[in-house]
């Protein structure tokens, strides 16, 4: 994988509460992870249909 999607998933996971990272993340860095995964099929279909859920969900209510 390329560095975009290593970081897009990295992002991800976090959000998801599947990372063991403690790095903290801006919401620019959320905004590129939500489009990269929008956009690349490969990182999409990484995640599961319910995590894919899940992290748009939590992205959208982050943005409110």
């Amino acid at each position: 994988m390329i560095s975009h999607c290593e970081g897009a998933l990295e992002t991800a996971r976090a959000i998801l509460g599947k990372s063991s990272s403690n790095k903290s993340f801006s919401i620019e860095d959320v905004e590129a992870a939500f489009l990269h995964l929008s956009r690349c099929v490969k990182c999409k279909n990484s995640l599961s249909s319910e995590d894919h859920v899940t992290f748009v969900s939590r992205v959208l209510l982050e943005n409110e």
